[in-house]
């Protein structure tokens, strides 16, 4: 088990990193706020960057994994709606016929200055 100095929240298990499933409450602005705690393993040379990029930036690890599965919920929940919405079109009707896909890349791939 390895404790990061003066940080007590960036300690972890060299083999299994997890979260136990719980809810986590504290208080926000006099407001106490309850949101569920996942549960996940992850590899430990993983969770040694996360404990140094939390050093570093004087932030727990909580503040980062949110972070970084807010980024990755938006970014895929923005691929799932692109492909709802061009299945949406197809059903429509509304298709564009490869040849002119392919006329507009080509027009693109001339039209570059680098």
């Amino acid at each position: 088990m390895i404790h990061s100095k003066g940080h007590p929240s960036l300690s972890f298990d060299r083999q299994r990193y997890t979260f136990q499933p719980s809810t986590y409450s504290r208080q926000f602005w006099g407001y106490v706020m309850e949101s569920p705690v996942l549960s996940f393993n992850a590899d430990g040379e993983l969770v040694e960057k996360l404990d140094q990029l939390a050093l570093a930036t004087d932030q727990d690890r909580q503040y980062h994994l949110q972070r970084a599965l807010a980024r990755y919920v938006e970014t895929e929940s923005w691929y799932l709606r692109a492909i709802q919405e061009g299945i949406a079109d197809a059903d429509a009707g509304r298709l564009i016929d490869l040849e002119t896909v392919k006329a507009k890349w080509i027009a693109r791939a001339n039209n570059r200055t680098d």
